[in-house]
């Protein structure tokens, strides 16, 4: 009823104050909420069920993994606590690559809804892509 009464009289207005013009006036409502977001960004280390991937700033290897758990949890895993991580152990073989090392070397490649579905979008990842990091290390560990 209101918006009906607000277009009359800005049809009235207008054909008042417009008359050599030829306007069409056309009410198109909108709301609030399609103006905004209700929820907050959620942090790349805070979102679940994703494939990531791990890039070395210094020399470039790179690692694919996925993990049902917060982001964050994984990586302090991958930097810290689990030795037998690829990334641990190419972390903790050079100097240089632990000095580059932040989390602007990890990027989130896919989420999915189920641990099924992650783990198929992580297997579907281009073999090139996938835990390049030890063969690096191996490489390195010839050239020294």
């Amino acid at each position: 009823m209101w918006g009906n009464r607000k277009y009359n009289d800005e049809k009235n207005l207008t054909q008042r104050y417009c008359k050599n013009l030829d306007i069409k006036l056309v009410f198109a409502p909108y709301k609030i909420k399609n103006l905004f977001s209700a929820k907050d960004a959620i942090s790349k280390l805070s979102r679940s069920c994703v494939v990531y991937k791990f890039s070395c700033s210094f020399c470039s290897a790179c690692y694919v993994g996925e993990t049902n758990r917060h982001l964050a949890t994984r990586v302090h895993e991958h930097l810290t606590s689990n030795k037998n991580s690829h990334i641990f152990q190419h972390i903790n073989g050079s100097e240089a690559c632990r000095t580059l090392c932040s989390e602007d070397c990890l990027s989130i490649l896919d989420t999915a809804s189920t641990s099924f579905q992650l783990r198929i979008k992580e297997a579907l990842r281009p073999r090139h892509m996938m835990r390049q990091i030890a063969v690096t290390r191996c490489r390195d560990r010839l050239l020294h």
